[in-house]
């Protein structure tokens, strides 16, 4: 497996976006929307793949010392094996190259997996958004102090 950045000159990136991206579906931006929002340096994407699919994902921004994480996916076939923890410390490794001083997210209330994974990675909540999501779930705030990278 491969963890790259995202190139969208790449037909096969493109093609693992569209198909994950359609995995996502209803829980974030449509392939056209993330697609676009890449053509700004402020947002980065992160693929883990092999030559035959795609596995995870990761998508955040960095701007003036902070970063967001605005999605992070992992197939269901492929839960269970480190790989967002691995994807997480891809993105700690990029923004802490940027003097990184505050990362932030939010997590739906009910994905007890994706909290419980933040917090082992030093995340605290900060606030809740009520019925935030469509669906009417809560959002919580999540965020963590910059990272000290070794070496």
């Amino acid at each position: 497996m491969k963890l790259v950045p995202f190139e969208s000159s790449s037909e096969l990136m493109c093609r693992y976006l569209k198909d994950i991206s359609g995995q996502w579906s209803g829980h974030f931006w449509p392939y056209e929307e993330v697609l676009s929002s890449l053509s700004q340096a402020s947002n980065t994407l992160m693929m883990i793949f092999d030559e035959s699919q795609v596995y995870g994902a990761i998508f955040y921004n960095f701007i003036v010392h902070e970063s967001e994480l605005l999605y992070l996916y992992v197939s269901p076939e492929a839960r269970g094996r480190g790989l967002a923890k691995q994807l997480m410390m891809a993105y700690f490794h990029d923004t802490g190259q940027r003097s990184t001083e505050a990362y932030f997210l939010e997590v739906r209330e009910s994905n007890r997996g994706a909290i419980a994974l933040y917090e082992t990675l030093e995340y605290k909540e900060i606030d809740r958004r009520k019925s935030y999501y469509k669906d009417g779930e809560t959002a919580i705030i999540m965020k963590r102090d910059q990272i000290e990278l070794p070496g």
